[in-house]
Formats: C-alpha cells, structure tokens, sequence
C-alpha cells in the first residue's frame, strides 16, 4: 500500500494544498488547468522500511494543520465507504489508483480512476480526548469491526451519553489481542522490549455482584464463598444472583453474565480442572488472593471470545515471563503494548491486503526512552508478521512532535507543515537539529520561563551601576544555569562588574587619602 498524494481544495484550515505521502514521488495539482504531474523521485530508496512497508510522518507546529490532514483523509474514505458524496473538492492518489470529485482531471495513463469504493481498509488510531466533540468519533457505526470493512476507529470513544470513551470496550478488546497475539510475539520479540505475558491469572471480585437499595457496593454481602475461596459451582451460583438483579446491573452487564458458564465449561475442558481443584480467590485485593493461573498453551477460539467478555466480578491479569505484571506497568508501557496489538490484529484480520494505518500524535505516553525504540519496534513486530502472511501492505501516516521519531525518517518521508522553510536532513540527526529545523523552534531552545530570568540578569549587567541586591541575583541566576556557554559569558560579565566596582572601590579610597592629607594640611 502506497498513499501517493492528496490535493484539496477548501477543509477547515487547508485552502488549495497539495500533500505528498509518497517518498517515491513528487506531485502537483494545478487548479487553473486541472493538470496533476507525478514525478518519480531519482533518490527514492525502495524497501527502506521493509519489504512491503511504508511510512511518512507529518510535522509542523501546533495550528498547523497534522490532525486536519488524517481527519480530511477519514472523511474522503468515510463518506466513499457510505457512497456519499464529499462536499469540497479533492484528489486522491494511492498505488496505481486515483479518487476525485473533479471534472476532466489530466492525469497520467498509468493511474486508473476509481468510480466505486477504495480496494485499501484503513485504521485511524486517535488517543486525544478533543475528538469528543466531533460526529465523527460519536457513533458506533465507525467502531464495529467485520473482515470486509473498508475502515475502523480506535480507541472506541462511542458512549451512549455521549460524554467519555468506551473503556470497558477498548479494555475488553485489549485482553482478547493480548491473548490471540501473544504466543505469535513471543516468537520474534524479546520481553525487554514489549510487555509480552505467558500466563493469565483469574480472580473474582464478588463484592461488585452485590448492591444494596441505593444502588452502591455493598462490601458486608461479599463474603458469599467459603474461606474466599470461589469453587466452580460457586461462581454459577454467584453468576446466577448478578443476572437476576433488575434494578442495579445493565443489561449490557448482565448479557456479558451468560457468558460465564460457558466460559466455565470451557475452562475446565481445556485445563481438566475438577470442581475442587477449581480455585479462584473471592476478595477485591488482586495482588493478595489466589487466582486461577494458566499459560498460553491449548487456547481455543471460544475461550479467547469468552474470556474477553466476562463480566465485571471477574478480575484478570496476565504474567510475563520475567514475572511483570500487566497492572504493574506504566501507562506508557501499557500504551505501547496496546499499540502494536492493536496494529497487529487489524492488519491479521483485515480481508484487504493494502492497508493504511493512521496515528495520531504517536508518541502519546512514552518516554523518550521508547520513543528512540518505537520506529524500530514496530518495523520488528511487522516483518515477523509479514513472515506468516507476506501479502499484506501497509502505509503508515504518522502525526508527530518527537525528534526521537523524526530521526528515524528520512526527510523525503516528512511533511513539513512549515510554508515554504527549506528542511535540513532529518535521519540520524542530533536532536538539537531536529528541534530547532524540523519542529520551527524559531526562537531557541530554551523555556521561556528560564529565558525571562537569564534576559533579566543580562539587563542588569549591562547597566553601568548595580547594587549588591542587583549583584546577588545574577550570582544565583548565573550559578543554576545549565547551557555552559550561556554560564560562561554571564560570569565573565559578572566577574568584570565586579572587578569594577573594585577598581572603584580603590579610586575612591585613594581620593579619601589625598582628601585627607589636604585636610590635615590645611589644620596645621
């Protein structure tokens, strides 16, 4: 898959700009004669990422336009996949194929136009809270995934409310990919380098079965096992009292509650458990009861669909091989970990073998510590998966503010959302180059706080006369300074104040000397 270009008219902050996705390319669209030339570019590297991948990242300050850019390519395909017709106008290039809403667009013969819906599905990852307010993020429709769908949102953020994401759903899916996927991880990628478990662990909570007539927990009803310990049978029963409170439990909740017998069953098939040996701890602290401990091996379809889906009593975690705990990570970690399943199971199921994948502000979470691992760990977990299914071909469109990320690109593979600057190289290069070039820091790179006290000090050395008060600030700016030349020059200016009130200092005491003998001469 190959996003090659896109022009578009008139889109919220766009007017008459041209994109260009493809490191491969270069294209423009003049408007006045409808005329749209692509040109191969002759420092084009082909298989730079990996067979089969490609990647470009758009960069530009705040306001600039890098959301604006993946939401006007969600709308094209959106409204395509619903046969609905865009209300601006645009082109669209990918792979040998074009979209548009122009009349009589000169092209090259090679492109052939598509009248019906796109041959690519594509995946929009978006972690912000401000798409909230957009239609867009608010329905469901855009959240059902089938094998044959052109596109799909993540993370879920349809609520009936209307007023927050869909956690339980975005948790829910999160588990089932951990799962499906892990045994597949475990085989290319080290557990230093993404939290990848080899067991799960199954606890119950039930305390979050039973309320009382206010509708809130009522922790005297949950102690319902003997000795905390939940037998199988135990847990149909507690199965059957959550099902049967009308007043308090969703029926979302309780529809999830039909799953747990099966879910049982199927446990007990897979791990040959007796009802005796089936020994789940009953209390809320997840790090002190006993649970039900089981590795990855023999996981069948069902159990993977049920385990995803149990209700909220039920409490999971999973184990790596080192012994980290899942709900010991970071947020970062976990973000990270979320991201490549999530990449990973979309790519797996989707029908379509060219697939677009957008993700909004990448870097959300991490360190820069992961961010400076990220580019590489995903082009590792993708030729891994690539091995099983060699068809698949991915185009990735990147939102970003990190250096860490930028360096791993080529320029060629960058929008810079910048005017008409021309960029520096941006692969391999030292972050300082990449803050000041490729993110537009105009005006150095310097907090504007930490800028606003050193200014200050320099003010007043520049000053002909500083008193001791004035002397003292710059001696305790000058000494928390980190930048080295910044210190330096600051201090010579300081020390030649200093030297001077000195020099003045002795000129004075002098003219007192003279002063004075003229005095004792004239009292003779």
């Amino acid at each position: 898959m190959e996003l090659v270009y896109l022009w578009v008219e008139e889109y919220k902050n766009i007017h008459k700009q041209g994109f260009n996705f493809s490191s491969r390319f270069e294209c423009k669209y003049d408007d006045e004669t409808n005329e749209l030339s692509i040109n191969e570019n002759d420092d084009y590297i082909e298989n730079f990422f990996g067979e089969n991948i490609n990647i470009t990242a758009i960069v530009g300050k705040n306001g600039s336009g890098k959301s604006t850019v993946l939401e006007l390519l969600l709308e094209i395909i959106v409204r395509n996949s619903k046969k609905e017709a865009c209300t601006f106008k645009y082109v669209l290039v990918w792979n040998n194929s074009y979209l548009t809403n122009i009349d009589s667009l000169n092209i090259e013969n090679n492109y052939s136009r598509i009248d019906n819906q796109l041959d690519f599905f594509t995946l929009l990852i978006d972690y912000g809270l401000d798409t909230l307010k957009s239609e867009m993020y608010r329905s469901d429709k855009h959240y059902k995934f089938d094998s044959n769908r052109k596109y799909i949102l993540e993370p879920n953020k349809f609520s009936q409310n209307k007023s927050n994401i869909n956690l339980d759903i975005d948790n829910e899916k999160n588990i089932k990919r951990i799962i499906s996927y892990q045994k597949k991880l475990n085989q290319f990628i080290s557990s230093n380098q993404i939290f990848i478990p080899n067991k799960i662990i199954i606890r119950v909570d039930p305390r979050r079965v039973f309320w009382d007539d206010k509708g809130k927990k009522n922790n005297k009803k949950g102690n319902h096992f003997n000795d905390k310990i939940a037998y199988a049978d135990e847990i149909k029963e507690l199965n059957e009292i959550f099902i049967k409170n009308e007043k308090y439990i969703p029926e979302e909740e309780k529809s999830k509650a039909r799953n747990v017998n099966g879910f049982i069953d199927e446990l007990i098939k897979i791990y040959g458990f007796k009802n005796n040996e089936f020994k789940m701890g009953a209390t809320a602290n997840i790090k002190t009861q006993v649970g039900i401990e089981l590795k990855f091996n023999n996981l069948t379809e069902k159990f993977i669909n049920l385990v995803g889906n149990l209700p909220r009593y039920f409490l999971l975690d999973f184990i790596s091989e080192n012994g980290t705990s899942y709900t010991d990570l970071s947020t970062g970690e976990k973000h990270l970990q979320k991201l490549i399943y999530t990449l990973i199971d979309y790519i797996d199921k989707s029908n379509e073998n060219n697939i677009l994948v957008m993700i909004d502000e990448i870097e959300l979470y991490l360190h820069p510590q992961w961010q400076k691992k990220y580019m590489q760990l995903l082009l590792d977990s993708l030729t891994e998966i690539f091995k099983i299914d060699s068809s698949k071909k991915i185009c990735f469109i990147l939102t970003s503010h990190s250096p860490f990320i930028i360096s791993d690109l080529p320029k060629q593979n960058i929008l810079f959302l910048n005017g008409k600057i021309k960029m520096k190289q941006t692969f391999g290069a030292n972050i300082h180059t990449l803050l000041s070039d490729s993110f537009f820091m105009e005006d150095g790179l310097m907090g504007e706080f930490a800028k606003g006290k050193i200014d200050k000090a320099i003010k007043l050395l520049n000053q002909d006369k500083l008193n001791e008060k004035d002397l003292k600030y710059c001696e305790q700016i000058i000494s928390i300074i980190g930048e080295p030349i910044v210190k330096n020059q600051l201090q010579r200016m300081l020390d030649s104040k200093r030297l001077k009130k000195i020099d003045e200092i002795e000129v004075i005491k002098k003219n007192m000397e003279v002063m004075q003998k003229r005095l004792d001469e004239l009292e003779k």
